[in-house]
């Protein structure tokens, strides 16, 4: 970790300090849907002696790392087969579909792939950038309607609002389990940082207790297991499971 991220952790940390001390009461609605606030407040002396302290001990301790022989644990072959390995273009690194395994594959192939993938026009459909623009701008309109007619607050409104929307890419999970040396991928688009992020986590929250309520609802591997158990449990002692 970098000098420039142990400071920035380090004060984040100070300052969630002050506001629990400034908001000691209690007395403060906990709203999910609100952007992340900026609001400092009033400087407690003890605190910020603490975190200059902090912050002196890490200069030091990184100053004196300078000077320090460092051990390393590779010898001079390995360090050259690593760095001949990042610098190789030509390969590729992605988690396979299921389980926690890293497949190496050559780009070309995961390239090629993929590429294949998205030409199947009746899957897929090619847009231009003006029209992921023209979805930003429809979405931020049909939002600011919303507000005007009062079918959301103003609070609610900033939130579900994405200054600098990301667009979201597409990626591959290889499927070995399939096929180990010619596998199909699996589409993974990750929508962080898009303009819908907000309206998800908005729209998921709201599902969670009705899903919750269903007979069908798993919650998690636990669940599942506890589940099954209890309904083998329940079988007649003739049945073969």
């Amino acid at each position: 970790m970098m000098i420039t991220e142990n400071i920035i952790e380090l004060k984040t940390f100070t300052r969630n300090l002050m506001l629990k001390l400034h908001f000691q009461d209690g007395n403060v609605s906990i709203n999910l849907f609100i952007k992340a606030s900026d609001y400092v407040s009033i400087t407690v002396g003890v605190i910020e002696a603490f975190e200059k302290a902090c912050i002196n001990d890490i200069y030091s301790l990184y100053d004196s790392r300078s000077h320090t022989k460092c051990f390393v644990n590779l010898n001079c072959d390995e360090r050259s087969a690593l760095e001949t390995l990042c610098k190789d273009h030509t390969i590729f690194f992605r988690p396979v579909d299921k389980g926690g395994p890293l497949v190496i594959m050559d780009y070309m192939f995961y390239r090629g792939v993929m590429f294949a993938m998205l030409n199947n026009e009746e899957v897929y459909e090619r847009i231009e950038q003006i029209q992921v623009d023209n979805c930003v701008c429809r979405i931020r309109n049909d939002l600011f309607e919303c507000m005007q007619c009062s079918q959301i607050t103003v609070e609610l409104y900033n939130y579900f609002l994405v200054d600098d929307p990301t667009t979201p890419i597409i990626q591959g999970l290889p499927k070995i389990y399939k096929h180990p040396h010619n596998p199909p991928m699996r589409p993974i688009v990750a929508g962080q940082g898009w303009c819908t992020e907000p309206l998800s986590i908005y729209v998921e929250q709201g599902l969670i207790p009705v899903v919750a309520r269903k007979k069908c609802f798993l919650r998690d591997t636990k669940h599942f297991l506890t589940a099954l158990h209890d309904y083998i449990s329940n079988l007649p002692p003739t049945m073969a499971v």
